[in-house]
Formats: C-alpha cells, structure tokens, sequence
C-alpha cells in the first residue's frame, strides 16, 4: 500500500478526522508541536484502508507506526521494518485486541516498557561520591559522544530512543547528560536526564561493557538523584524494559515503585 506525506498540520488534522470516532483504537499520542515537526521534517507520511488510518515517522532502523483501527477485517502489511508502540495500565488492561490484530498483520511482539517513579524521602541512595568514579555532567562533545555511543550500542535499536549525532549539540547545552570516569580516566557510564516541569526523568543509563558489575549504575543512579534534589527536583520517573532483570531489581532497591502504566513493542521486520 503507498504511502503519502503531509504538506500541512491541517491536512494531518482533516485526515484524523475522518477515522477517528469514540469507538477507535488508536496509539496516537502525538501533541500538535511534534507533528508539526515531523511535517517539517518531511519524515511523517501515512497510508489509509477504507477505515482505518497508518500512520509513519522515520527513525533510523525502521518507520514508526502510530493507527486508528476501526475495522479489524482489514488487514495491514508493510513494505518495510516498522515499530508499533501501544500503551496499557497494568497487566488487567493488556490491548489484547490491538496485539491480535498486528499478530495477524504479520507483527512479532518486541518488548515490554513499564514505567517507574519515586520521590525524593522515598529513594535509598548511597553510591553517590565514591572516590573512585568521577561523576559530572558533559562539558564537550566528545563525552557527548561517548555516552551516546554507549546508549546505542547497549538499548533496543528499533523501539528505543537513538540519539544522532545531529542532537549532539544541544545534549551539550545545559544538565543534560552526566558521565562517570573512572580514576584513570577511563569513560565508565553516562546517564541522560530530561527535566518535564516539576520531575526529572532517565532518558537512558547505560555502562561501558568492560565495566559492567562494578556497581556504576547504582552510583550514577544515586548521584542523579542527589544532584537533582539539591536542584529543587523531588519526583522522579523512568521507563524500564520488563525483561531486564538487572535494571528492575536496581531501580526498585533504590525506592521506584511501578506506576501501573506499560507499553508494548511490536515488531514488522522485512
């Protein structure tokens, strides 16, 4: 099926309207500022069937694909590597209908995200200072780099958030990517945070392979939180992979509790 793009915000608009009603389901999040800038962009494009609605952004490795599913007889293949991503709450809201209808379009189920979040008298923080690793927040490119380099060789490569080396310069402007050496010198670990009103999120946390199970995690987790506290920053949130045993257990060790709300990958490889 071709794909189409969008010349304009309202044409997307005009477009919704036609296939979205109360009874459709749909994994369309988007806000109006980042649809616009993917119309820029020119990397947002869609394909419709009678009455249902696909539509396309460009990652790196693959499209994704948000829908309005009204008609679950007709039946969507791609003609590329596409990711679906579908909110739930809790396990008891699991979009069982959705998942059966991208099963039968020829989709694999990818991973689960669950969100977690803590304030600041819930958290049990100890590895921050350790005299060993040197914890800061980027000051140049190259540890830019670095970090994002580890991000993207360690988090899944097709529902996971890559970082280009175009987004470089503004990781570098402001807290937003704090990197651990150790005392040699050597880049050990990078966490990258993002600050939405009055919490502080991990956007991704990541160690260096060859130091792995030296508890580095913990300590950029914890120096996170110390230097965000005494920032004014007491409500913390994360999304962890379900199936990352090591993550879950060192997230909840330190106080983060789920919050009843998931998400499901959903795979279409060529």
């Amino acid at each position: 099926m071709n794909r189409n793009s969008f010349t304009s915000f309202a044409e997307y608009s005009d477009l919704i309207s036609g296939y979205k009603t109360d009874r459709s389901l749909s994994n369309n999040y988007m806000m109006r500022e980042e649809v616009e800038r993917h119309i820029a962009a020119s990397d947002m494009s869609f394909s419709a069937t009678d009455h249902n609605l696909f539509l396309f952004v460009r990652k790196p490795k693959c499209m994704r694909m948000y829908y309005y599913l009204n008609d679950f007889d007709e039946l969507y293949v791609p003609d590329e590597n596409v990711v679906i991503e579908i909110l739930f709450r809790g396990n008891q809201c699991f979009p069982t209908v959705e998942n059966d209808y991208f099963r039968h379009c020829g989709f694999q189920e990818n991973l689960i995200r669950d969100l977690y979040a803590g304030t600041f008298s819930d958290m049990n923080i100890s590895m921050c200072g350790r005299r060993d690793l040197n914890i800061g927040f980027a000051n140049n490119i190259g540890q830019i780099e670095l970090a994002s380099e580890v991000f993207n060789s360690v988090f899944d490569p097709y529902s996971g958030d890559y970082i280009s080396a175009n987004e470089y310069e503004t990781l570098l402007g402001g807290k937003h990517m704090m990197v651990a050496y150790d005392s040699d010198g050597n880049f050990t670990g990078a966490l990258h945070q993002t600050r939405k009103g009055t919490a502080v999120w991990i956007s991704h946390i990541a160690v260096a392979e060859r130091f792995r199970g030296r508890q580095i995690g913990q300590a950029l987790l914890d120096t996170w939180i110390a230097v965000n506290h005494n920032d004014g920053y007491d409500r913390y949130m994360l999304w962890v992979q379900r199936q990352n045993a090591a993550a879950v257990s060192m997230y909840r060790k330190t106080g983060f509790r789920y919050v009843n709300k998931s998400t499901i990958s959903l795979l279409y490889l060529k």
